[in-house]
C-alpha cells in the first residue's frame, strides 16, 4: 500500500511540477528570480552584441536590433512587473510572457538573414526555463515548438536554393535531441531537489517537536 501511494505521489509531481507544495515555494522563487535576472543579462547582451557589430561594419539587420531591444524591455517588464507562480502543465498566460517571449524572440533572431551570432543555443533558456520551473509536459512542450521552429528554419533555407541546406537540418536535428535530453535531465533534478527539500523541512520539524516532548518530559519529573 505505501509503494502504490508513492507510485501515486510521484505521478501526480511529474503532470503537476516540482513546486507545488508550498514548503518548496521559497525555493521556487529564488530560482524564479535567478532564471529573469539571467533573461535580462542574455537580453543586454545581445543589444550589446548586435551594436557591436553595426559598429565594426559587421553584416547586421536593423531589425535584429529591434528584436533584441525589444525582448531586454520584455524581460524587464516580466522580472519586476510580475511574481513568481508556478506553471500549470499548460501554457498559461504568465509563461506565455516568459517562455513564449523567449522562443519568439530567438525565433525571429534565427529567421532573419545570416549573421555573424548563432542564434539557435539561446534556445536552451526557455527549455531549461520550463523544465526546472515547470512540470514535464511544459518542459517536453517547448522542446517541441523549439523542434518545430528549427525545423521550420532549415526548410526555409532550403527553399531559398542554399547550399548548406542538409547541414540545416542534420544540425536542427542534434540540436533539437540535446534540447529533449536537457528538458528531461533538468526536470528530474528539479523534482529529487524539491523531493529531497521536503524530506529535509519534515525531518527539522519532527526533530523541533521530539526536542520539545523531551523538554517537556524533563519539566514534569519530579526532583532527584
Amino acid at each position: 500500500m505505501p509503494h502504490v501511494l508513492s507510485s501515486r505521489q510521484e505521478n501526480v509531481e511529474k503532470i503537476a511540477g516540482a513546486w507545488e507544495s508550498e514548503s518548496t515555494l521559497n525555493s521556487f522563487a529564488r530560482l524564479w528570480h535567478v532564471f529573469m535576472t539571467a533573461r535580462i543579462a542574455i537580453a543586454a547582451v545581445l543589444v550589446v552584441l548586435q551594436a557591436a557589430l553595426h559598429t565594426l561594419g559587421k553584416t547586421t539587420t536593423q531589425n535584429a536590433m529591434i528584436v533584441c531591444v525589444l525582448y531586454l524591455l520584455a524581460t524587464l517588464a516580466v522580472r519586476y512587473g510580475s511574481r513568481p507562480k508556478p506553471p500549470s502543465s499548460t501554457f498559461d498566460a504568465q509563461w506565455l510572457s516568459t517562455i513564449g517571449v523567449d522562443v519568439a524572440a530567438f525565433s525571429l533572431l534565427n529567421f532573419l538573414p545570416p549573421s555573424a551570432i548563432n542564434y539557435t543555443p539561446l534556445f536552451a533558456l526557455p527549455v531549461l526555463l520550463s523544465s526546472v520551473l515547470g512540470p514535464i509536459l511544459l518542459a517536453f512542450g517547448t522542446a517541441a515548438s523549439v523542434t518545430l521552429l528549427l525545423l521550420v528554419n532549415a526548410w526555409s533555407i532550403s527553399v531559398q536554393g542554399s547550399s548548406d541546406f542538409n547541414s540545416s537540418f542534420l544540425q536542427a536535428g542534434l540540436s533539437s535531441s540535446g534540447f529533449f535530453l536537457v528538458a528531461l535531465l533538468a526536470n528530474q533534478l528539479a523534482l529529487r531537489l524539491a523531493r529531497e527539500e521536503m524530506l529535509a523541512k519534515k525531518s527539522q520539524s519532527a526533530a523541533r517537536m521530539q526536542t520539545q516532548v523531551n523538554e517537556l518530559v524533563i519539566a514534569s519529573l519530579a526532583d532527584g
